[in-house]
């Protein structure tokens, strides 16, 4: 792992944390989804997507977060896209290898 990502993880892991502990959690904010946890949504699905790893209640709180109605319904609506930007794809495999193409085709 890059060590630049290991520090963006780290960050995201204290981000996380610190929130709930502070704020009682489930959420970054306390008890109720917040914009703060709307800004995060497309974070967690890159954790879910990378399987990046998350400590203590950080681990807990993308569980919480994917198991939203909203979230699940966000990931499904996307895995029916079926289009895809060239540029992105290109610049994807440039830096991993695809494993699995979980889109509906």
């Amino acid at each position: 792992m890059p060590a630049q990502l290991q520090v963006e993880i780290e960050r995201i892991n204290e981000l996380s944390n610190e929130g709930i502990s502070r704020f009682g959690g489930p959420f970054l904010a306390g008890v109720a989804l917040t914009a703060v946890d709307a800004m995060f949504a497309p974070v967690i699905f890159r954790i879910q997507s990378y399987d990046l790893p998350m400590q203590g209640v950080a681990s807990d709180y993308v569980s919480c977060m994917l198991a939203l109605p909203a979230m699940q319904q966000w990931y499904a609506q996307a895995l029916q896209e079926c289009d895809m930007d060239s540029a992105r794809a290109q610049e994807v495999t440039r830096y991993s290898d695809i494993i699995r193409d979980e889109r509906q085709r």
